[in-house]
């Protein structure tokens, strides 16, 4: 259900309607999550089954950053199809280095209600201490790396070079706009 149909959507303010649909986006991530890699799954993707959550105190707290290194596209791949199995719009987001066009990082994006929403399940291979599985706006995903600059945060980055300039690392690994990988 598009959130925007009908004469209810003039009764809720835009940031009402994009948080009921990160909700909505998260809630099916999440089901995905506890039902769907299975032995289909690639080996890499097929043992994080039953390990992964949207919400950080459901993960296994074996987890570190080591386990999500170099598996962004395995596990993007597995969620991709996942997502368009319960109807929701999704493309895999390939993040070019700027130099060498080798990829840097990739990620899921769901377009829904107009609203752009970021899944990104290997986001704790560069922010220590996320081992959840990222669902948000691309503002929100700023804001959570942006606020790494408070001491406070529970994160940082995983790698010291991408800890010198918050903002530029951010627009690095999930750009200011999405750009669908060609197939």
């Amino acid at each position: 259900m598009n959130l925007r149909e009908g004469p209810l959507e003039q009764s809720f303010p835009p940031e009402a309607i994009q948080e009921a649909t990160v909700l909505k986006v998260k809630n099916v991530v999440e089901d995905i999550l506890g039902t769907s890699f299975d032995q289909n799954a690639p080996p890499e993707a097929a043992r994080f089954q039953g390990r992964l959550s949207t919400d950080p105190g459901k993960v296994d707290k074996k987890l570190s950053w080591r386990d999500f290194y170099c598996l962004c596209d395995t596990l993007s791949g597995v969620l991709k199809p996942k997502l368009e199995e319960k109807g929701l719009g999704a493309e895999i987001i390939n993040v070019p280095d700027k130099k060498s066009e080798i990829i840097l990082h990739s990620y899921v994006v769901v377009q829904e209600s107009d609203i752009e929403v970021l899944v990104d399940p290997s986001i704790g291979q560069f922010i220590r201490n996320h081992t959840h599985v990222f669902v948000g706006t691309r503002e929100q995903l700023r804001q959570l790396i942006l606020g790494m600059k408070d001491r406070r945060s529970p994160y940082s980055f995983t790698f010291s070079h991408l800890r010198s300039n918050l903002e530029r690392s951010f627009e690095n690994l999930w750009g200011s706009k999405s750009k669908p990988i060609a197939i």
